[in-house]
């Protein structure tokens, strides 16, 4: 029972009373006595509240139902309003708990993945910004190289330049061509492969170049302004990792006349790929478009990787064909996966690609993803805890408080009813009639009181004893629950050998019918004839009255009057006497029924 309820349930509050006070009588010690008493007073004075609280909820009610004729029923009084069945709150904490963390961790794993992604974006757009700029810085400096070439060319056609002496010719034509640390020597080349001019010496020592790439690809005229030639190692320079840039003479006629070239270290290259942070496994690939690997740093091999080339790799004929783009491949070298940005060298043979290691671009989000789900399980699990012994205390509490009110109940049955009729007792009978008193006078209707007194009872105990006359109370008590023929009846043990039957929407007449049904069961009694009791004879005294302003005690004392009457008038009898308004209406009226 809810708070609520106990709070608007008179009939709780008069039960405690009366479980403090039989509590009192059983207590010799004076201070125990007088604070069972004290207890009882509050509890009573807690059940007359509660009361008036039920009699506002009732008048609100009858108000509306007297104005379409409908009398309210007994059983809607005996009871506060039934607030329905309500869910356990117990039962809806660890559902919700699930509910909060699913969202929990829901929202972590959408994070989490979320940042994956955020990190694999990041890194395609840090490799394809890193490829841009290698490349425009590579085009950028090629294409200084080739224009320095083209204006030795163009120097080198002038008939005025070929008549000079050779030393000032030197000095003119290298002058131009100007001078770059990572740019080895500038050659001049007639039509049959000779070197006839050098940066390095004023008098070239004899040479033939004839057989080398880039002098026949000017020669066959393919169609090329500025080639470049395959990778070498100058030996010259100590091995230098070298390319060579070369552009095509041609005389007053357009034919071909040698070949203006110029060797470019490859170092330049790798020193400016080692100011790239592509991280610790990240890979830049300088190669040209036939596959062959001009440089990469780092290097991959012990033996370096000049000259290897790429076209056995699936992805190289894609980046051919796109000419620039991203993907993500293992390379079968060192077997990492990387993230590669690629883009071919505006207008020349070559590429560059920026390989980026999954494993680097991860291993932040790795970290970070890590430690998300480490202390979202634990919140998460510590959530789960706390519910859990949450909901373990709430149970207990749910279950102490049925406990409590199924002991409540169990003690306000015990407090209203007779131990040993299993009736009512006068406290249940004194609350009751106050009730129906009211609501008789509210609905301006009929309520009659029975008091039934069995005849010779203290002579009938002296001499069969006190063990049959219990059995003789128990039986008259059985005989009133079998006269009374409706819900609302409600009978009693007023008192020792008395009886009291509260009979609600009840006139006279209908009264004297429960009489004569409650005598008629009472001395054709089974039970009796089974035990061998010869059963005492029995007086009722019946009162009605349609309720005005007095209080429940004229009735009590008009039922009274009627018993006395029948007691006077010989016994085993019912007198009847009916009341209007707190006053004797007709005269005492008198019948008999025997077996």
């Amino acid at each position: 029972m809810s708070l609520s309820s106990l709070l608007n349930d008179p009939k709780h509050w008069q039960d405690r009373a009366a479980q403090a006070e039989a509590l009192a009588d059983n207590i010799t010690d004076a201070v125990g006595r007088a604070t069972a008493l004290s207890i009882a007073e509050d509890y009573a004075r807690l059940g007359r509240r509660a009361e008036q609280r039920v009699l506002v909820r009732l008048d609100n009610v009858t108000t509306g139902d007297a104005a379409r004729g409908v009398v309210p029923s007994n059983q809607q009084t005996d009871q506060a309003p039934s607030l329905g069945v309500r869910s356990s709150p117990g039962r809806l904490v660890m559902p919700t708990t699930s509910m909060v963390v699913a969202a929990i961790l829901g929202i972590v794993a959408y994070l989490i993945v979320w940042s994956y992604q955020d990190a694999g974006s990041k890194a395609r757009h840090t490799g394809e910004n890193i490829a841009r700029a290698l490349e425009g810085d590579i085009a950028r400096n090629i294409e200084l190289y080739g224009s320095a070439l083209q204006r030795l060319a163009d120097v080198l056609g002038d008939p005025a330049v070929a008549r000079l002496a050779p030393d000032l010719r030197y000095m003119l034509v290298f002058s131009l061509a100007g001078r770059s640390p990572d740019l080895g020597p500038i050659r001049i080349i007639d039509a049959q492969g000779d070197v006839i001019a050098d940066s390095e010496a004023v008098r070239p020592l004899a040479e033939n170049v004839a057989d080398q790439d880039y002098f026949r690809a000017q020669r066959d005229g393919r169609g090329i302004s500025l080639y470049i030639s395959s990778p070498f190692k100058d030996q010259l320079s100590y091995g230098a990792e070298s390319i060579t840039l070369s552009r095509k003479l041609t005389d007053r006629d357009g034919a071909f006349a040698g070949v203006v070239s110029a060797v470019l270290r490859l170092k330049y290259f790798r020193a400016l790929f080692q100011h790239v942070d592509v991280g610790a496994h990240g890979v830049i690939t300088f190669v040209s478009t036939d596959g062959t690997i001009l440089v990469r740093q780092p290097s991959l091999t012990a033996a370096g990787d000049l000259g290897l080339r790429l076209t056995t790799l699936p992805y190289f004929r894609r980046m051919l064909e796109e000419k620039t783009g991203f993907f993500t491949a293992r390379y079968p070298v060192d077997g990492v996966y990387r993230m590669r940005a690629f883009r071919q060298i505006r207008g020349l043979p070559l590429m560059i690609i920026v390989g980026l290691a999954v494993d680097d671009i991860y291993s932040q989000w790795w970290r970070r993803a890590f430690w998300s789900i480490t202390l979202s399980t634990l919140v998460c699990a510590g959530i789960i805890v706390l519910a859990w012994r949450f909901q373990r205390e709430l149970q207990r509490r749910e279950l102490a408080e049925r406990d409590l009110a199924s002991l409540t109940k169990e003690l306000s049955g015990m407090a209203v009813t007779d131990p040993l009729t299993g009736i009512g007792n006068r406290r249940q009978f004194d609350s009751l009639l106050q009730r129906e008193w009211r609501r008789a006078a509210r609905a301006k209707s009929w309520l009659s009181l029975l008091m039934i007194d069995i005849d010779h009872f203290k002579d009938f105990n002296d001499h069969h004893g006190h063990l049959q006359g219990d059995q003789v109370l128990r039986i008259l008590a059985t005989s009133i629950k079998t006269g009374m023929r409706r819900p609302a009846d409600s009978g009693a043990r007023y008192g020792g050998e008395e009886f009291a039957i509260i009979l609600p929407e009840t006139d006279l007449s209908g009264a004297a019918t429960v009489a004569d049904n409650i005598r008629r069961a009472f001395m054709n009694s089974e039970v009796a004839r089974e035990l061998g009791i010869t059963l005492p004879t029995i007086s009722i005294g019946a009162s009605s009255i349609k309720p005005a302003g007095d209080g429940e005690t004229v009735l009590v004392r008009s039922a009274d009057q009627a018993l006395y009457a029948a007691k006077e008038g010989g016994r085993n009898r019912t007198e009847t006497l009916a009341m209007n308004g707190g006053r004797e209406k007709s005269g005492l009226s008198g019948s008999f029924s025997g077996k």
